[in-house]
C-alpha cells in the first residue's frame, strides 16, 4: 500500500513474479484479490499432483530418493542428466529495480523468478546455464506464454549470475516427454530488462483493478 494525495491508501502490486503478470493479464481484479487483499486461490487435484511431482524430482536430483518416482518416467532420461550434472533445485532469484540480486525476503526485492532446476556448465572460457521448470499439465504449442516466460527466467539467471555467458532455457512437460527450449546470450539482457519493465509497467502502475470478465 502507498499513501497518495490527501493521505488516501492507494494499494498497488510493488513486488511480481511471472505467475502474478499472468494473473493479472488474465484479470486485473483477480490479481487485487490474490495479492493485495491475500484472497486464498481454491487448490485443485491437478495443483496437488503437480506440486508432488515437483518435490519428487527435486529429492531424486539431490539424493534424498534412491528411485525416481513413477509419474516422472516419460522425462527419465532429462532428470537422470540433472541428476548428474550435480544441478541445482527449487532455485528461488530475486533482483531489485534495478536487476541487482538481492534476497528473497529483502524490503528491496522487486521480481521473483522461482527455477526448478539450475545446471552451471563451463566450456573452456565459455559458461552455460540450463535452466528448466517442469510442467505436469498440458503441452499447448500454440501458448504465447512459454517464450514469455522463458525470456523471464534468462533475465533473472543473467542478472543474477555474471559470469553466465549463456542461458539454455527449457520447459519439460512431464506427461508429455515434450519441452519448449529458447537460448540467450548475455549481450540480450539489456533488451530483455527492457521488455519485462515495459510488460509489468501496467500491472505495478494500477491502483483501479478492473475486473476482466
Amino acid at each position: 500500500m502507498i499513501r497518495g494525495f490527501g493521505g488516501k491508501i492507494v494499494q498497488r502490486i510493488t513486488q511480481w513474479s511471472f505467475s502474478r503478470w499472468s494473473t493479472y493479464d488474465e484479470c486485473p481484479y483477480r490479481a487485487k484479490l490474490l495479492f493485495i487483499e491475500k484472497r486464498k486461490a481454491p487448490g485443485s487435484p491437478a495443483m496437488d499432483r503437480g506440486d508432488r511431482i515437483h518435490k519428487a524430482a527435486e529429492a531424486f536430483i539431490k539424493g534424498e530418493a534412491k528411485t525416481l518416482d513413477p509419474e516422472l518416467k516419460p522425462v527419465a532420461t532429462h532428470v537422470l542428466r540433472y541428476k548428474k550434472l550435480a544441478a541445482r533445485s527449487e532455485i528461488m532469484l530475486a533482483v531489485t529495480r534495478e536487476w541487482v540480486s538481492t534476497g528473497w525476503f529483502d524490503a528491496n526485492v522487486w521480481a521473483l523468478i522461482k527455477i526448478d532446476v539450475l545446471a552451471l556448465i563451463t566450456t573452456g572460457k565459455t559458461m552455460t546455464a540450463e535452466v528448466v521448470d517442469y510442467k505436469t499439465g498440458k503441452y499447448k504449442p500454440e501458448s504465447e506464454s512459454y517464450a514469455k516466460q522463458l525470456s523471464l527466467y534468462a533475465a533473472g539467471t543473467l542478472a543474477t549470475y555474471p559470469d553466465v555467458n549463456r542461458v539454455e532455457t527449457k520447459l519439460l512437460f512431464t506427461d508429455h516427454n515434450k519441452t519448449v527450449k529458447e537460448t540467450y546470450e548475455r549481450d540480450e539482457l539489456p533488451e530483455l530488462k527492457a521488455t519485462w519493465e515495459e510488460r509489468v509497467a501496467p500491472m505495478l502502475a494500477d491502483t483501479v483493478f478492473a475486473p476482466r470478465p
